[in-house]
């Protein structure tokens, strides 16, 4: 059924298919396969051909948004360090007075490293909340409604030691931003600084 004829409108002696489904036994091996068959003569398409476009469109994405993620983290620590540069500077007389009662210039450089790592990890959790809203609301919930796909399918998913190891990556580069502003006012003169008022 199915089987051309001939010009008699009798079919051929042999049997003849327009097409070939080709199993390969493993993903790496269809490329090869694939020029096997071409090397005999005959056409070969494999959905091979399209995971690895897909593939190829995810790593742009990919470097994409970790260039826009660098630009973020780069804003951050600029913003940080800004921020208890300013700290710093409205509380020099502060600063002055709790040398004068005899603070330690250690005990203020881990004053202000304290409150610039609780910035950063303060921005981290809010980070990891917002991406989680994303991922859950965003793209596991609206995504998958839109693109009609069987309930409870997830095309995201952040693991938790990524949640985890980015909060703390947050902390340290809060505490690095904020280190260079905490040394100057660790070192910075008793008397100079009372004046300052």
């Amino acid at each position: 059924i199915g089987q051309p004829v001939d010009s008699n409108g009798e079919p051929y002696s042999e049997w003849i298919y327009d097409s070939a489904i080709v199993t390969a036994d493993d993903v790496e091996h269809v490329d090869d396969l694939m020029k096997k068959i071409q090397d005999m003569g005959f056409q070969a398409e494999s959905n091979k051909e399209y995971v690895d476009m897909v593939q190829r469109t995810t790593k742009m994405i990919q470097l994409l948004l970790g260039g826009i993620g660098a630009i973020a983290l780069i804003v951050a620590v600029i913003g940080i360090s800004n921020t208890m540069t300013t700290a710093v500077y409205d509380r020099i007389h502060d600063i002055g007075v709790l040398k004068v009662l005899g603070c330690d210039p250690e005990e203020l450089l881990f004053m202000f490293l304290l409150e610039s790592g609780i910035l950063g990890g303060l921005g981290g959790l809010i980070g990891i909340g917002i991406s989680y809203l994303i991922t859950e609301v965003g793209v596991n919930l609206l995504a998958v409604k839109l693109l009609k796909m069987a309930e409870g399918t997830r095309l995201a998913v952040i693991p938790w030691w990524l949640a985890l190891s980015s909060f703390l990556f947050a902390i340290v580069l809060g505490v690095l931003a904020g280190y260079f502003p905490a040394r100057w006012a660790a070192g910075l003169k008793p008397i100079k600084a009372v004046q300052s008022l």
